[in-house]
Protein backbone atom coordinates (compact mmCIF):
# COMPACT_ATOMS: atom_id res chain seq x y z
CA UNK A 1 0.00 0.00 0.00
CA UNK A 2 2.85 2.07 -0.52
CA UNK A 3 1.54 4.40 -3.75
CA UNK A 4 3.49 7.69 -3.61
CA UNK A 5 1.37 10.83 -5.00
CA UNK A 6 3.48 11.61 -7.17
CA UNK A 7 3.68 8.70 -9.26
CA UNK A 8 -0.14 8.38 -9.68
CA UNK A 9 -0.21 12.25 -10.59
CA UNK A 10 2.81 11.90 -13.29
CA UNK A 11 0.48 8.73 -14.63
CA UNK A 12 -2.82 10.50 -14.44
CA UNK A 13 -1.22 13.44 -16.01
CA UNK A 14 -0.30 11.50 -19.45
CA UNK A 15 -4.47 11.07 -19.80
CA UNK A 16 -5.20 14.78 -19.94
CA UNK A 17 -7.25 16.13 -22.64
CA UNK A 18 -7.86 12.67 -23.75
CA UNK A 19 -11.52 10.89 -23.53
CA UNK A 20 -11.56 8.45 -20.72
CA UNK A 21 -14.05 6.10 -19.83
CA UNK A 22 -14.33 4.76 -15.94
CA UNK A 23 -15.55 1.56 -15.41
CA UNK A 24 -16.52 -0.69 -12.12
CA UNK A 25 -17.74 -3.88 -12.29
CA UNK A 26 -18.66 -4.14 -16.18
CA UNK A 27 -20.72 -0.64 -15.81
CA UNK A 28 -19.57 2.64 -17.00
CA UNK A 29 -19.43 5.27 -13.84
CA UNK A 30 -18.38 8.28 -16.23
CA UNK A 31 -17.40 9.25 -19.44
CA UNK A 32 -15.50 12.01 -20.72
CA UNK A 33 -12.34 14.08 -21.42
CA UNK A 34 -9.81 14.46 -18.64
CA UNK A 35 -9.36 18.40 -17.73
CA UNK A 36 -8.07 18.44 -14.61
CA UNK A 37 -6.93 15.89 -11.95
CA UNK A 38 -5.77 16.40 -8.49
CA UNK A 39 -5.17 14.64 -5.28
CA UNK A 40 -7.25 16.16 -2.41
CA UNK A 41 -7.12 14.94 1.40
CA UNK A 42 -8.12 10.99 0.37
CA UNK A 43 -9.76 10.79 -2.77
CA UNK A 44 -8.41 11.49 -6.79
CA UNK A 45 -10.69 14.35 -8.33
CA UNK A 46 -11.22 14.09 -11.80
CA UNK A 47 -13.02 16.66 -13.58
CA UNK A 48 -14.57 15.38 -16.93
CA UNK A 49 -16.06 17.80 -19.78
CA UNK A 50 -18.88 15.68 -21.18
CA UNK A 51 -18.67 15.33 -25.50
CA UNK A 52 -22.03 17.15 -25.93
CA UNK A 53 -21.64 19.83 -23.11
CA UNK A 54 -19.35 22.50 -22.21
CA UNK A 55 -20.10 21.88 -18.33
CA UNK A 56 -17.55 19.70 -16.30
CA UNK A 57 -18.28 17.80 -13.80
CA UNK A 58 -16.29 16.38 -10.71
CA UNK A 59 -16.34 13.44 -10.19
CA UNK A 60 -14.02 11.78 -7.24
CA UNK A 61 -12.62 8.33 -5.76
CA UNK A 62 -11.14 7.63 -2.83
CA UNK A 63 -7.21 6.76 -2.79
CA UNK A 64 -6.37 3.45 -4.06
CA UNK A 65 -4.87 0.96 -1.97
CA UNK A 66 -2.85 -0.15 -5.23
CA UNK A 67 -2.61 1.08 -9.07
CA UNK A 68 -1.40 -0.35 -11.99
CA UNK A 69 -0.46 1.49 -15.02
CA UNK A 70 -1.56 -0.41 -18.32
CA UNK A 71 -1.43 0.59 -22.23
CA UNK A 72 -4.74 1.71 -22.35
CA UNK A 73 -4.94 3.57 -19.26
CA UNK A 74 -4.78 2.60 -15.22
CA UNK A 75 -6.16 -0.23 -13.11
CA UNK A 76 -6.71 1.21 -9.58
CA UNK A 77 -7.64 -1.72 -6.87
CA UNK A 78 -9.81 -1.18 -4.18
CA UNK A 79 -9.09 -5.45 -3.55
CA UNK A 80 -8.51 -6.09 0.31
CA UNK A 81 -5.61 -8.60 0.03
CA UNK A 82 -3.78 -5.41 -1.61
CA UNK A 83 -4.58 -3.64 1.54
CA UNK A 84 -3.79 -6.44 4.20
CA UNK A 85 -1.17 -7.52 2.17
CA UNK A 86 -0.67 -11.13 3.82
CA UNK A 87 -2.20 -11.34 7.06
CA UNK A 88 -5.09 -13.04 7.43
CA UNK A 89 -6.48 -11.95 10.78
CA UNK A 90 -6.73 -8.75 9.72
CA UNK A 91 -8.00 -9.64 6.76
CA UNK A 92 -10.34 -11.53 8.67
CA UNK A 93 -11.29 -8.48 10.58
CA UNK A 94 -11.94 -6.22 7.52
CA UNK A 95 -14.43 -8.61 5.88
CA UNK A 96 -16.44 -8.82 9.24
CA UNK A 97 -16.21 -5.04 9.69
CA UNK A 98 -17.49 -4.12 6.03
CA UNK A 99 -20.05 -7.55 5.94
CA UNK A 100 -22.86 -5.21 6.22
CA UNK A 101 -22.42 -1.68 4.66
CA UNK A 102 -19.75 -2.13 2.15
CA UNK A 103 -18.90 0.90 -0.19
CA UNK A 104 -19.71 0.51 -3.79
CA UNK A 105 -15.91 0.27 -4.03
CA UNK A 106 -15.82 -2.35 -1.39
CA UNK A 107 -13.33 -5.02 -2.87
CA UNK A 108 -13.21 -4.19 -6.37
CA UNK A 109 -10.97 -2.90 -9.07
CA UNK A 110 -11.58 0.37 -11.10
CA UNK A 111 -10.43 0.52 -14.64
CA UNK A 112 -9.69 4.20 -16.32
CA UNK A 113 -9.04 3.55 -20.31
CA UNK A 114 -9.21 5.78 -23.07
CA UNK A 115 -11.90 5.89 -24.91
CA UNK A 116 -11.57 4.17 -28.25
CA UNK A 117 -13.25 6.59 -30.86
CA UNK A 118 -14.76 4.77 -33.71
CA UNK A 119 -14.64 5.54 -37.64
CA UNK A 120 -17.48 5.88 -39.20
Amino acid sequence: MNISTESIEADMSQLLQQELTIVCKNKVLKEGRLTLFAIKDFYLNFKLQQADSTRLTIFELPYPFKYRKTPSGILISYKIDNFVNSDAELKQLMLYYFYNKPSKFYDTEIVISKKLLRKT
